[in-house]
């Protein structure tokens, strides 16, 4: 590691994580320096320490791991930096407090005890407080930096950290380092490596209690909302954590604080078992409110005969069934397969509700199913997340402040989490009613829990849909997509609807692929297991936007790493933006790029209309990728016209029956399926179940 010492001429360039591009005066020449800095300034003269590197584009430069401010030793240069950097100072005081105390004396008040300068007159204690902030940034920041990128952290990483606990990371992590798997990114093994070099012991209690919650984390990242104390014990080996007794004492101890649920047979993090407490309370009541109809079938016979006179269609007695339950009861479930009549039935409830006078909203987990639902109803939709007001940190409707609403009709139920689904109960008034929709077969929620399923287990009252009616139309996917789920090998082939074509090598999809796409144009949605590989989406999309989207003079387009963010291309948002009220999964385009602002402006379209939302480079690169290619469970929610999936043997590992029937029913007019025999096969067979310990269901069954 190399040391260079000089002046800060001036800022090219600094992003919002703190990555920096600095022009630096040495004495020996103009140089380049780059790092994670926290507030550098120009005309500041700091101490670098890392390395040099060279750029074929912009030639040597160097670049900085850590750095350190460097006073002034002159009074005078001292006076001229403390009125420059220190908010709140300005010449005059700053003159006075040096020459009270001299500079050596100033800086150790300045480092250790900064309340004593309210003995000074005209320094009250709101400008000691700026005084002591602008110190901080200035002079700490850098020996925290230094601290974290001295044990081994990614200076990335420190910044992120520094951001994050300021001037007292330092104790902190001295303290407990494991307050680090708090900070989104930085996991249990990354703090344990970090604890190690601190010297804390493997049997050391702040360990183990952060191990507990590490599993408990990772097993919710799985979708598990408890998890069996034999397989938790499993897993706590795996971080060779062998001895249950300390285990089993930080377990009392976590639990006595409510973190975590321990009932001897199952562990749960306490804010799961809280949610689901919840739900249930409120399920109770609206099983207790539960009616036995005698008139049910009367109630059917007289819908079926109005809709045939009101809309020209003939519902069967499930459909009418579904309907029925929605005038007779609060909570209702209707449930179907693709192509079996839930968007029918959802829009004449809602028209039940219409001449009801009820008022009401509908709403779907994700951006593209709500603005689908509103296509499909006729009204505006909401994401579930909008519905309920969220601005990024707390939801404006909850218990205390219910929506104003007689009913609520939820789409696409299958995608939603335990913890969202207890924001919605939260939500809702009692008296209200609630119709819940999903396919059963579809995958699970991305989010941990499995709330379909475990109501359709507990018995409200509900009616699943299984006969399809789109053949009438022509159409033959969602009839191969019921033989899917009955384990039938598709075999309703044609050039017209339900394409298939089959290759044994991965290297001979590229070019039908490629042909495909351009075939079917913009309107064409890739669909792949998995992101990496030949056939992974990453690559795919990279062959989708050259056809797609190709370079344009009259195009911006701007290089992140090995991927080309370009005015018009098709993304997708793939974490929670809480700040910008974007979630994971909602799918947009790239509207403009300002490369002098380093800006992005990307538009998106849900059930409320369109949204532009503007990004900074730092956040396209971490929260946005392509989505000419999508993962099934990042389409899912989303129907598309034409759809081609992807599926060979290097995908073994993703291939199961309910992952190719929510792949196929992505398709509204067209799929075309390009895979190896044997993987259809495979993934037919393969019933092996998205296995989901719901601590919802569990404490069902446990309640008297």
């Amino acid at each position: 590691m190399e040391t260079i010492r000089g002046k800060v001429l001036y800022v090219i360039y600094s992003s919002d994580d703190g990555y920096t591009v600095l022009r630096v005066s040495t004495r020996e020449n103009i140089i380049t320096v780059t790092g994670f800095f926290d507030n550098v300034a120009a005309g500041t003269e700091y101490i670098f320490k890392g390395e040099w590197k060279n750029s074929r584009r912009y030639g040597p430069y160097f670049y900085a791991t850590s750095y350190e401010i460097t006073l002034p030793d002159s009074e005078q240069g001292f006076v001229t930096f403390l009125a420059g950097f220190i908010k709140g100072l300005g010449h005059k005081k700053a003159a006075m407090l040096v020459k009270k105390f001299g500079v050596k004396k100033l800086i150790e008040i300045l480092d250790n005890e900064p309340e004593k300068l309210k003995k000074i007159p005209g320094i009250g204690e709101r400008t000691v407080e700026m005084i002591k902030n602008s110190w901080e940034i200035h002079r700490l920041s850098g020996r925290s930096l230094s601290f974290l990128t001295g044990l081994g952290i990614t200076p990335r990483m420190a910044m992120k950290i520094y951001k994050e606990y300021g001037e007292k990371t330092r104790d902190i992590l001295t303290e407990n380092p494991y307050v680090l798997t708090e900070i989104w990114g930085i996991g249990f093994k990354k703090a344990d490596a970090l604890a190690e070099k601190l010297g804390i012991k493997p049997e050391d209690p702040r360990r183990i209690r952060a191990a507990i919650l590490y599993v408990l984390n990772r097993a919710a990242e799985n979708g598990h909302t408890y998890l069996p104390v034999d397989e938790f014990f499993e897993e706590m080996r795996k971080l060779s954590i062998e001895d249950t007794r300390l285990v089993e004492t930080s377990i009392n101890e976590l639990s006595g604080g409510e973190r975590i649920f321990f009932d001897g047979e199952v562990i749960a993090s306490g804010s799961f078992y809280k949610m689901a407490s919840f739900i249930l309370k409120r399920l109770d009541i609206y099983r207790l409110r539960y009616r036995e109809s005698q008139d049910l079938k009367i109630l059917i016979d007289q819908i079926r005969e109005e809709t045939e006179r009101r809309y020209g269609v003939k519902l069967s007695e499930k459909q009418a069934e579904g309907v029925a339950l929605s005038r007779v009861h609060d909570l209702v479930l209707v449930t179907g397969y693709a192509g079996t009549g839930k968007s029918l039935i959802s829009r004449i409830i809602l028209d039940q509700w219409d001449q009801q006078g009820l008022n009401y909203e509908i709403c779907a987990p994700t951006g593209k199913a709500a603005k689908r639902l509103s296509e499909l109803t006729g009204r505006k939709a909401k994401t579930i997340h909008r519905m309920l007001g969220f601005n990024g940190e707390t939801y404006e409707f909850n218990f205390d402040n219910p929506l104003d609403v007689d009913a609520v009709l939820v789409d696409e139920v299958s995608m939603v989490s335990m913890p969202l689904f207890y924001r919605l109960l939260n939500a809702v008034p009692l008296h209200a009613k609630i119709v819940l929709v999903g396919d059963p077969a579809q995958l699970p929620s991305i989010g941990a829990g499995n709330v379909l399923t475990d109501l359709l287990k507990m018995g409200f009252p509900q009616v699943t849909l299984s006969h399809v009616y789109r053949q009438g139309e022509g159409s033959t996917i969602a009839l191969n997509a019921k033989k899917v789920r009955e384990g039938k090998v598709p075999d309703l082939i044609n050039e017209k609807d339900f394409i298939v074509r089959y290759y044994e090598k991965n290297e001979d999809y590229l070019m039908p692929v490629e042909n495909a796409i351009r075939h079917f144009g913009d309107e064409i949605q890739l669909i792949a297991p998995m992101r990496r590989g030949l056939l992974g989406t990453m690559n795919l999309n990279l062959m989708a936007q050259r056809i797609l989207n190709p370079p344009s003079t009259e195009k911006n387009e701007v290089v992140i790493g090995e991927r080309i963010f370009r005015e018009g291309d098709r993304v997708i948002q793939t974490v929670n933006d809480y700040e910008k009220i974007i979630f994971n999964g909602e799918i947009g385009e790239i509207f403009s790029i300002d490369k002098d602002r380093s800006l992005a402006v990307l538009r998106f379209e849900d059930g409320d209309g369109e949204r532009f939302i503007e990004y900074t480079m730092d956040e396209l690169r971490d929260e946005v990728e392509h989505a000419y290619a999508l993962t099934v469970h990042k389409a899912q929610g989303s129907e598309f016209d034409s759809v081609l999936l992807v599926m060979s043997m290097s995908h073994y590992v993703f291939l199961h029956r309910n992952w190719f029937y929510t792949a196929i029913t992505r398709a509204k007019r067209v799929l075309t399926l390009f895979a190896h025999p044997r993987a259809i096969k495979i993934a037919v067979k393969n019933i092996k179940p998205m296995k989901r310990y719901t601590l919802l269901y569990y404490l069902f069954e446990k309640s008297p």
